[in-house]
């Protein structure tokens, strides 16, 4: 016997539920994956502002397309840029324990400790840190540098303290 009409919609509405979402589970999971790159080319200090825009503006079938943004936002800020600014805010020295809650708070991420040590070591070597034992600091600071009085480490402000994301 053949299926009627309605039995055939039926099925085949079914048929293509299932692989429906079959395809956003798939599109989740790369989503997933692209956004763990996203992380890893920040936490790295790569510079991938092209592919995060691009990124930003993709039409998927969870989000709609946004906007061309205007202004970097915080959390495409680098560990690197986030470190030094860190220091500066708070005007001391400051181990990696410390940096690393600090860091994530402000650009809104969960890096491991792993990403954040290449990055003091990368900072060390260009002469923008030094690290005396377990505590890195600013490198003008304790050369006296003239030029670091325009940069002059910021006492920590009540609203700086109050949120650890305001870096400026």
């Amino acid at each position: 016997m053949s299926e009627s009409l309605n039995q055939f919609i039926m099925r085949r509405r079914a048929e293509l539920e299932a692989a429906e979402e079959a395809l956003r589970a798939q599109i989740r999971e790369i989503a997933n994956e692209r956004e763990q790159l996203r992380k890893a080319a920040i936490g790295a200090g790569l510079a991938l502002e092209s592919i995060l825009d691009r990124d930003e503006h993709r039409e998927t079938p969870t989000k709609p397309l946004s906007p061309p943004r205007s202004q970097k936002r915080a959390s495409e800020k680098t560990i690197k840029e986030a470190v030094v600014a860190l220091l500066k805010r708070y005007g001391r020295g400051m181990t990696a324990l410390e940096i690393l809650p600090e860091i994530n708070a402000a650009l809104n991420v969960d890096y491991p400790r792993t990403s954040l040590s290449p990055q003091l070591s990368r900072l060390k070597a260009d002469g923008i840190v030094m690290r005396e034992g377990n505590v890195w600091s600013l490198v003008e600071w304790a050369t006296g540098n003239d030029e670091a009085s325009d940069n002059a480490p910021m006492k920590e402000s009540s609203e700086a303290s109050d949120n650890p994301g305001v870096f400026e």
